[in-house]
């Protein structure tokens, strides 16, 4: 038996407008998770080293783009030595903290988040 990706994940890229500069009205300071805030060995990312505003829609629509704790950071691309890094999210659930743009967010929803990181994690591609 088979079973696609989406079957056990909600697959989120993150397309929130942002800028490093500053925000007006309707902007939120955030953190920012990039593949660099994995850990080196276990891959796990419980701290935060950038700050960006992001646009964030009033009515909150955009939630699902937020990351959230045990939520699995993909890397989709950059170089040889970053495409295709895992990272788990164990932060300490702050109410703004985004995905970098070259990374996406795999949400577990059929499946234990923990385990699926680190099988993803043993797997060649």
């Amino acid at each position: 038996m088979k079973t696609s990706l989406g079957e056990i994940v909600d697959v989120i890229r993150c397309q929130l407008p942002r800028n490093r500069a500053g925000g007006g009205k309707g902007w939120e300071l955030c953190q920012e998770v990039s593949s660099a805030d994995f850990g080196a060995i276990s891959g796990l990312v419980d701290d935060v080293s950038e700050n960006v505003w992001v646009e964030i829609d009033p009515k909150k629509k955009q939630q699902k783009y937020l990351v959230r704790d045990g939520d699995i950071l993909f890397s989709f691309r950059g170089t040889e030595s970053t495409l295709g890094q895992v990272g788990l999210y164990i932060g300490q659930n702050e109410e703004f903290v985004v995905c970098g743009q070259s990374l996406c967010i795999l949400r577990p929803k059929n499946v234990d988040g923990t385990w699926f990181y680190y099988y993803i994690r043993k797997q060649e591609i």
